[in-house]
This record gives C-alpha cells, structure tokens and sequence, in this order.
C-alpha cells in the first residue's frame, strides 16, 4: 500500500487512504486488512471530496505565500542596479583622489573598469591648469637702477 496518495479527480464519494507521513503502514500478510487494522494503523480515511479540498486549501497558501514574489524580484533587481552604480560612484572618487583631481570633475569620469577610469583620469589631468599659481612668493633680484636725469641727457648729448 503506497504512503502517499496524489488525487486529481473533482467530486466524488470514493474513499482514499491517505496516510500520515511520519506513520510508517505495515501489513501482516496473515492479517487481512480491515476497518479496524486501519484505525490502529493511524491511517485517515477521507473521500475524494475531502482530498480535494485539502489540496485546494494547500495550493491557495501556497500561492498566498509567495504572492509578492514579483514584486519583491521585482524590487531586488532594481536594488541590485543602485548597488551596482554606488560602487562605481565609490570606483570613480578612488581614482579621483588617487590622480589628485577635484572631487567635481570625479563623477565626470568615464568607464566600468578601474583601469578605464584611471586612464580617463589621466586624460582629464591633462586638461586642466594646474590648480596652484606658478609664483613660488620667493624673494625675486632687485631691479637695475635707472640712471638719473642728467645722465641721461649726458649721454644723449655725447652721442652727437
């Protein structure tokens, strides 16, 4: 005699055996079986009626169960992008404060890989002034002294 019974047959008043899974059936060959044996053996007697309403209430939990699963697959796709766009986000500000760019033109950089984003970053150095003055503040070399008035015009007048 089987453990399990599947049933897929709509109304009608035949019985089923169905037994308890954890209740092991053993049957004495010498023993006919008979309503008695049955009850002892902790089998259930149902008809297909009761089966099949069992099994509808089964799949309608089911089915209550994992009813958002959409949704939340749905949901987990959509966070896996966000997750995803952050760690290239992150990516970018490494590359960013590793080349010594402004933290502005960071988000700007292009490409998916760290070494893509390098290389741009290396174009973009490139591009922009250097971002401190090219005065060191130094002491600079005093001027020449401009000769004076009359100097000049001794000069001037001996050139002639």
């Amino acid at each position: 005699m089987p453990d399990e019974v599947v049933v897929d047959v709509e109304d009608t008043d035949e019985t089923t055996d169905v037994a308890d899974s954890s209740t092991s059936i053993e049957s004495d060959a010498s023993e006919p079986m008979n309503a008695e044996t049955e009850q002892k053996s902790g089998e259930k007697t149902h008809t297909q009626r009761e089966v099949g309403k069992l099994l509808a209430a089964e799949r309608e939990r089911v089915k209550k169960q994992y009813e958002d699963y959409d949704d939340i697959k749905g949901r987990n796709g959509v966070l896996s992008d966000e997750n995803e766009r952050l760690k290239l986000d992150k990516l970018r500000l490494e590359v960013a404060i590793e080349k010594q760019l402004p933290l502005k033109i960071a988000l700007r950089l292009e490409g998916d890989s760290r070494e893509a984003l390098e290389k741009d970053a290396d174009d973009v150095r490139g591009l922009l002034k250097p971002s401190g003055a090219s005065f060191d503040g130094g002491v600079r070399e005093q001027a020449a002294t401009a000769p004076s008035m009359a100097t000049f015009l001794g000069d001037a007048l001996n050139k002639r």
